[in-house]
């Protein structure tokens, strides 16, 4: 999950209006209950403090039609001068509608949505061509391209003798260079494009011709799932289970293999990890975090765990004086977790949620690092 994109949000000056907010339209009453729950968020607003010209440009956002059905949560981050951020993603964190006004964006809302996301491409193949989809994390903007071969002869007749086999060879032959070029077409989409494996469906021998002849980072990326029709109209809801669960194993297959890392460097004496709050902060002063782990244990929007920042994003510490004590006048207190993601988004790093607690980590929050910091944990 890598969180460049966010680094504008995390570099401006607040306060800010964070806001994350169901906007689904599947009821006959969507707008009636969209209202309301703007209108909750309103209260919540207000009482930390936020201006009414701020909460109507959040509002003008928030409200707007979205161009999408079934279940959505949109997100928006606000300053008095801008709209930082406004995303849609499909809702699949059912906990409450969040509102924040404070010095410091929140963020958490944001990736936990993210964290059970993943791109991909699906291709359907078939002795003609290819129907290939390219669908980025959040499932919502998907581009759509027909890989056409366009030789003459692409189907088989019945009859036997010497002059069938010659035709049905010939046939065959075309098949197969109209498959190439889909692959061709693939070479093209996956260097440019979303990441994530390149799921294969379709017919089986246009299937094989396309495992055979790929090479490179689609070779790596290609997935046969040994299913689905380009025909008009047809739906397999088999390929969609199929796709979800790969996406949800690989997943769980990086948080093992991170964590089975943190657990090896963490005893080497020149381990790069981090397992203590303390040594993932001064990681994170030193722009050293490669990926941070956190464990979710927020059920709300209120949390005991708390750090103080500056202005900066890696002006952070235990307490006002910590961070004082980095030449800082300006000093907030936030919550933990958003204060360790602004600091991560700003150098570039990685995030790691757990569901649950782990022994790795016992603080909650450990660390990958890119290099030794001379307080890594051993």
């Amino acid at each position: 999950m890598r969180l460049t994109q966010l680094q504008p949000v995390v570099r401006a000056r607040g306060g800010f209006a964070s806001v994350c907010l169901d906007v689904s339209r599947a009821a006959e009453d969507a707008d009636q209950r969209l209202r309301l729950r703007w209108k909750a968020l309103i209260r919540q607003l207000r009482a930390d403090g936020a201006p009414d010209r701020l909460i109507d440009r959040v509002a003008q956002r928030a409200l707007e039609p979205t161009g999408h059905g079934g279940a959505l949560s949109r997100f928006v981050v606000a300053t008095d001068d801008d709209v930082l951020l406004d995303t849609l993603l499909p809702r699949v964190d059912e906990r409450a509608d969040y509102g924040h006004f404070g010095p410091l964006p929140h963020l958490m809302p944001l990736l936990r949505e993210w964290a059970a996301m993943s791109p991909y491409v699906l291709v359907k193949v078939d002795h003609t061509g290819a129907d290939i989809a390219s669908v980025d994390a959040t499932g919502l903007d998907t581009e759509v391209w027909q890989s056409e071969g366009g030789h003459d002869v692409i189907h088989k007749v019945p009859g036997g003798g010497w002059s069938h086999r010659r035709y049905q060879s010939r046939v065959e032959d075309s098949w197969e260079r109209n498959v190439e070029q889909v692959v061709k077409n693939l070479d093209t989409i996956v260097a440019s494009h979303v990441g994530g494996p390149v799921f294969l469906v379709g017919e089986p021998y246009a299937r094989s011709v396309v495992q055979a002849t790929a090479t490179g980072r689609l070779a790596e990326r290609l997935i046969d799932l040994g299913h689905g029709s380009r025909a008009a109209g047809s739906s397999d809801k088999n390929v969609e289970h199929l796709i979800g669960d790969h996406l949800a194993a690989a997943r769980r297959a990086t948080k093992e293999r991170r964590l089975a890392r943190l657990a090896e460097q963490s005893v080497r004496p020149d381990g790069v990890a981090a397992t203590s709050l303390d040594d993932v902060l001064s990681a994170l002063r030193e722009a050293a975090v490669e990926t941070l782990i956190l464990v979710d244990r927020s059920e709300s929007s209120e949390s005991s765990d708390v750090l103080w920042a500056g202005p900066q994003p890696l002006a952070i510490g235990l307490s006002e004086q910590d961070v004082k004590g980095l030449g800082v006048d300006e000093v907030y207190e936030d919550r933990l977790d958003e204060v360790l993601l602004r600091a991560l988004i700003e150098t570039d790093g990685d995030l790691e949620l757990l569901d649950e607690p782990s022994a790795l980590v016992p603080d909650g929050v450990g660390g990958l690092l890119r290099f030794d910091t001379g307080s890594s944990s051993s």
